[in-house]
């Protein structure tokens, strides 16, 4: 029998002890005016004019001193957000109900004269019994009821005087509120969103729900739940838990899906005749992707370039999509032929592009020792000189010379030959021809230019 008694004993416990959620210092206490609105809870107690309410803070004895009074505005009949120490836990206890305060750990009671004392366990000296009437609650002491707990206006303090003319008491009463959780996708591009259909009382444990509904994002990968969208507050992984306090929305984080490693593999640079084929190699690494034979799936590759030395991740680069060239160990190699769509001679710069599965760009550099992500100083650029294309052969057709007098026209023809440009009918495409002359008789030399006139030509026949 004794066994079961005491099963029956911690039943009554659990239940005394789970009945609401403790108070943590965020809520709206609301105005009651009836006892059948007293239930068990947490109240804010002021005096009958709603001027002043009881705090646990405490001036004389545990046994002879009084509850210290604060100012308090409640607004269209609300107090928010109280202070723990300004709270205190009403609940049935015996013949009567106790008033508790959880920051100090103690029960309002009454030992002697017109104090108010601090009492660690339960007693009829420290239980009280409510009734309401006029507008306000009148509150005596189950032990000896003619000492009431109330407001002495002269002497600002609560305490148990004997019924002779202090103010009575204001209860405001915690609102029952319930929260809930939510799960957004943010920017999700596929699947759903958890549901977590419960409604929670302040201070109850939520367990976060996993990834239930396959939340994808094109080139992302699902990385566990945060409080704030942009990550910068509390991070959550499916079955973590946490206690409630208001509602509350869990938004998807996500990964870029990035290449764990790429270079720009060769060459280092290179010099070409505008207009020929000039090839660059790079090389990616992406875990359990590109380590089989083959290519890799979801990798995409670019070779580009530029006529300044930037960052590749500048707007102002032209890519050239690379293609799948060879294994090479864990890695893949892509080649890009680039010299024919460079669009005149000069000095270009090149680097790689690579994107997964749809993620970020990441950009690729040049290095003796292997390269790897660009960075501007150890891993940079190739360098690319395109010198200007000559034709095959030029002359002075005719006349080789002449005599005119001055002001008469005198027209000099000249031959061009490029392979695969003059050969057919008509003006060979983009050669361009001038006549010019000079009055020293020096030849002309492209190293010392200077004296010579030139003259546009057109073309004239095959």
């Amino acid at each position: 029998m004794k066994k079961k008694y005491s099963l029956l004993f911690l039943i009554s416990l659990c239940f005394i002890g789970i009945g609401f959620a403790q108070y943590t210092g965020v809520g709206t206490f609301t105005k009651i005016t009836s006892t059948a609105e007293l239930t068990d809870g947490y109240y804010v107690i002021t005096n009958e004019t709603d001027a002043f309410l009881m705090t646990n803070g405490r001036s004389g004895t545990a046994t002879t001193g009084y509850f210290i009074s604060s100012g308090v505005t409640p607004v269209s009949g609300s107090i928010t957000n109280p202070s723990v120490n300004n709270v205190w836990e009403i609940e049935v206890n015996g013949g009567g109900r106790t008033i508790f305060n959880e920051a100090i750990a103690k029960y309002v009671g009454w030992s002697s004269g017109n104090s108010a004392s601090i009492e660690d366990t339960p007693a009829n000296t420290n239980r009280w019994t409510f009734s309401y009437a006029g507008g306000k609650f009148t509150v005596l002491n189950v032990a000896t009821t003619s000492r009431q707990l109330s407001y002495n206006s002269g002497s600002p303090r609560f305490a148990a005087y004997g019924n002779n003319g202090q103010q009575e008491l204001q209860l405001y009463k915690l609102a029952s509120s319930t929260y809930s959780v939510t799960y957004d996708g943010n920017t999700n591009t596929g699947g759903s969103v958890p549901t977590d259909g419960n409604a929670y009382n302040s201070g109850d444990s939520v367990t976060v729900l996993g990834n239930t509904g396959t939340l994808v994002r094109t080139g992302y990968s699902f990385n566990g739940w945060n409080t704030a969208s942009d990550g910068s507050g509390t991070s959550y992984v499916g079955g973590n838990t946490f206690n409630i306090t208001a509602n509350t929305t869990l938004y998807a984080q996500w990964l870029p899906l990035e290449v764990d490693w790429c270079n720009l593999q060769f060459p280092a640079s290179g010099t070409i005749t505008y207009g020929n084929v000039f090839t660059a190699y790079a090389r990616v690494y992406e875990p359990s992707v590109t380590n089989a034979a083959g290519q890799g799936a979801g990798i995409s590759a670019w070779i580009g370039y530029n006529t300044n030395d930037l960052d590749p991740s500048d707007a102002s680069w032209t890519w050239i999509v690379a293609t799948y060239n060879t294994d090479s160990g864990n890695n893949d190699e892509y080649a890009a032929e680039i010299g024919t769509s460079i669009p005149t001679s000069g000095t270009y710069y090149y680097a790689s592009r690579f994107q997964f599965s749809g993620g970020p760009y990441t950009y690729g550099g040049y290095n003796a020792g292997g390269g790897g992500f660009w960075d501007g100083s150890a891993n940079v650029n190739g360098v690319l000189t395109v010198n200007p294309d000559q034709v095959d052969f030029c002359n002075v057709d005719y006349p080789k010379t002449a005599t005119i007098n001055t002001g008469d026209a005198f027209t000099v023809y000249a031959q061009a030959y490029e392979p695969g440009v003059t050969n057919s009918a008509g003006q060979g495409a983009n050669i361009e021809a001038w006549i010019g002359y000079n009055t020293t008789g020096v030849d002309y030399d492209p190293t010392n230019p200077t004296g010579w006139t030139w003259i546009v030509a057109t073309y004239d026949s095959d």
